[in-house]
């Protein structure tokens, strides 16, 4: 988990999702990204990241559920 008061950059910022990308040496292809703001989500798909926009926690778990 990266929060972004230790990190320095906020979502939506491009920089936040490389930092993270960087730090786990991972590329976009490799990552999945969850978060319930589409701006925040929007940012991670421009970078290649398959991404999640949830507008409930039924929805959230409902992925998870289908995703394992």
């Amino acid at each position: 988990v990266y929060a972004s008061h230790v990190l320095g950059i906020s979502k939506p910022s491009k920089q936040f999702f490389k930092a993270i990308l960087d730090a786990e040496k991972v590329s976009a292809s490799h990552a999945y990204f969850v978060d319930d703001f589409k701006e925040n989500v929007e940012s991670a798909r421009a970078l290649g990241l398959a991404s999640l926009c949830y507008a409930s926690s039924a929805e959230l778990h409902d992925a998870f559920a289908a995703f394992l």
